[in-house]
Order: structure tokens, then sequence, then C-alpha cells
């Protein structure tokens, strides 16, 4: 994981000809015809007898700027009544001239803004080029639409090398082909997609942290149902579709003694 040399002459002679051309112009980025306004989470806590079961819900909100791109997330959550929510965090996006998140503030419980992760692009591309997180960097490559690299600390001899590897539907399927049939989505255009951001590393922040959803660098294109790794006997997701055919319920066993069942709430755009 140390070196990235034989991992990068291996992803040559396997991509040949697929590293993307710098400076090439992408297309303008279609209107979404809907987005992802709300998030609500319901966890279980399964006890063990005599101990009764534990519910908490968490609420994410997503607003969004006159380019449809997200504004400003807020983060709810419960604390002995379900019914009853707090506001904990409120994260807002910025953008360079061509719509590309730069950096994310967050304010927590009321305290003073900070900021919490940066990304900085190369030309015109619409996936990051390096990223900052918690007093690390990251610098990433792509090979295609087929796999990732991403470097923590480049240069520096505490350096590790993260590898993100897809599947030809363009669905992310962890860190090695071989892991594929671990593996399973569903033919639904993915839920995330309709936050309408370029990339799940905006979703790395612990306050944007979504339980379900994947913060790899390039979105997947369809819903996971199973994933790996699977811990402590967790379930595949049940996945429920509203009459536009999204996205609009899934229910899970995470593992442990942990059920989620989540609800997926759009408005359509003007």
């Amino acid at each position: 994981m140390k070196k990235l040399h034989a991992l990068a002459g291996l992803c040559l002679l396997i991509f040949t000809g697929c590293l993307k051309e710098p400076g090439v112009p992408q297309p303008p980025q279609e209107q979404p015809e809907w987005l992802l306004t709300k998030i609500i989470d319901v966890k279980e806590i399964i006890g063990f007898y005599p101990d009764p079961d534990e519910y908490y819900k968490e609420v994410h909100e997503f607003k969004y700027n006159e380019q449809h791109k997200p504004w400003v997330h807020l983060k709810w959550i419960s604390v002995a009544d379900t019914s009853v929510l707090t506001l904990l965090e409120t994260d807002t996006f910025f953008y360079d001239h061509q719509h590309r998140v730069t950096h994310i503030h967050q304010a927590y419980a009321g305290h003073g803004s900070r900021e919490v992760i940066r990304f900085t692009y190369s030309n015109n591309e619409r996936l990051p080029a390096t990223e900052k997180l918690l007093g690390l960097t990251y610098q990433y490559t792509y090979y295609g639409d087929s796999m990732i690299t991403s470097i923590t600390n480049a240069g520096s001899p505490e350096n590790d090398t993260m590898v993100y590897v897809y599947d030809q539907q363009g669905n992310y399927i962890g860190t090695d082909a071989v892991l594929a049939p671990h593996w399973e989505y569903d033919q639904v255009e993915n839920v995330q997609l309709f936050v309408n951001a370029d990339h799940g590393l905006v979703f790395r922040p612990f306050s944007l942290f979504i339980e379900g959803f994947d913060t790899a660098p390039r979105l997947s294109r369809n819903n996971w149902i199973k994933r790996f790794p699977m811990y402590h006997g967790a379930s595949p997701r049940a996945l429920t579709y509203n009459a536009a055919g999204l996205l609009s319920g899934s229910s899970w066993y995470a593992g442990g003694n942990e059920w989620h069942q989540m609800r997926y709430e759009y408005e359509e755009t003007p």
C-alpha cells in the first residue's frame, strides 16, 4: 500500500489509454428533474432481554441554489423522543465559477463556522484532483471509469494508497475486482445522484455522513442492495420506490443489534 509505482504500472498495463486527457472540455451539465430534499433515518437498537428496544431519528435536509446545486445541509437528531428533533449541524457549500464544490463550512450546534473539507480540480474536470480533510491531503488519479487511486499525503514517508474499483455498469465494487460478487445493485438511478453533487467526497465530513451513502470519489449509478463487507450478519437492503420510479425507502439490519429504516423525499425542479 505504501508504494504507488508498482500499482500505477499495473494500472497502465490493464487500462492502457484510459487515463483521461487533462484539459478536455466537459459537456454542460443537464438540469436535474428531481432533487433530494430530505432523508429520514429511524434507527432501532434492539434490546437484549430484559432491556427494551431504543429508537433514534436522524433527519438530513438539503437546500439548493439557483444552479440546483446543494447550498445548505441541515442535520437534525432526536434525543429521547423521536418526535422531537434538535438541529445539530449546518453545512454550507461553496463553489467556483464552474459550479464545483471548493469547500464546505460546518456550524455545530450554534457554535462558529469552520472549514471541514476543501477540493481542488484540474482544468475543467468535475472530479477533484486533491482533497484536504482533517489535516490530511488526498491526491486522486482517474483511470477511465474503471478505477481511481487516492494517495494520502503524497510525497511524505507516511503516504498511503487507496484504490476504488468500478464495474461495467459504473457501480463501486470496493478495492479489488475480486470483491465484485459481494456487491449487488438495483437498476434504478442512485439516490445520491439526486443531491446533484459531482462526487461522493462531499459526504466524507462526519456531519455529512449519511447512513447507507457511499463516499467514493465517483458515485455509483445505481442503488446498492448488498455490499462488502457485511458485518456481523448484516442483511441486504430492502428497497422501495415511488410512482416516479425513484428510491423512496430502504431498510436493513446493519449488524450487531442495529436496524435502519430510511425514507427519501424529493422535489421536482421548475
